[in-house]
């Protein structure tokens, strides 16, 4: 399989974006959240590293994948667009160039073939349009689902993460949160913090309360009598988890959000003393 073209509209900062991959090898150098991680993350919605078939909110969302600044100018009806141009052949591909032949009856197979993967998201909480162009013929909508399916599961492109050292290579993304130790806060947040932990366990007990009466209650039909206990675990606010978010012109964006190198030069700071 080889990578030909990818185009981006409305995702993440690539408002109209065409990239065009040469036959062998391909570097993209830019400065600071220019836009070359999002280049990486549209390639994910066609080539997840979970191997998924099924689209799913960590691949594409409406909500976070539309641009944060025409969010601003309240331009949210345009659709996001991706689409990838990628060329098979029989030689290099020959579980999925048969797949395509028997997906499109091909009377006689071809030795190689060009298909267009458009995706379309039009507002938030739609399924995304897929469509397939296969050597610039359109395919229907159930023909066009299931060689996108098979893609998704081809397992072609490897992803390395810099910024994930602390997770397996092919670990689904996850948000990033910062443990803060007590240790580190000041004398009043942790006085603070210790009168909000009691209070929590005082209304968890009080809600074990509640819903054991209900439970015994409900066990009390039975011909075998049971005493019934409920209890919530201690809670341990020793490791206190944030959400880490960078703001930009008053648009406050996760951390997982912006680029490699942005994420980088902040985990730096992070590393535990």
């Amino acid at each position: 399989m080889r990578l030909c073209m990818l185009t981006c509209r409305n995702f993440r900062t690539l408002s109209d974006f065409q990239l065009k991959f040469p036959e062998q090898y391909c570097a993209i150098c830019g400065k600071n959240n220019a836009g070359k991680t999002t280049v990486v993350r549209a390639l994910q919605v066609f080539f997840p590293r979970h191997h998924s078939p099924v689209l799913d909110d960590e691949d594409i969302d409406y909500q976070s994948s539309f641009p944060v600044w025409k969010n601003k100018r309240k331009t949210a009806s345009e659709p996001i667009e991706l689409a990838v141009q990628i060329g098979l052949t029989s030689t290099a591909d020959p579980g999925l160039t048969r797949f395509v032949d028997r997906i499109i009856q091909a009377n006689t197979p071809a030795e190689q073939y060009y298909l267009s993967v458009n995706l379309r998201l039009s507002k938030p909480g739609n399924q995304p349009e897929v469509t397939v162009n296969i050597n610039e013929k359109a395919l229907g909508a159930f023909e066009s689902t299931e060689i996108f399916k098979r893609i998704r599961t081809s397992s072609v492109v490897f992803y390395h993460n810099s910024t994930e050292l602390d997770r397996p290579m092919f670990f689904h993304r996850a948000r990033r949160l910062l443990p803060v130790r007590l240790a580190q806060l000041g004398v009043e947040d942790r006085a603070e913090l210790a009168r909000a932990q009691n209070a929590v366990q005082r209304f968890s007990k009080k809600l074990a309360k509640h819903n054991q009466e209900e439970l015994a209650s409900l066990l009390g039909k039975l011909e075998d009598k049971y005493k019934v206990g409920l209890t919530f675990p201690q809670m341990d606010f020793e490791d206190v988890p944030m959400e880490i978010t960078l703001a930009e012109k008053d648009s406050h964006v996760s951390l997982d959000d912006w680029g490699s190198g942005t994420r980088n030069r902040t985990n730096v700071f992070l590393v535990p003393r």
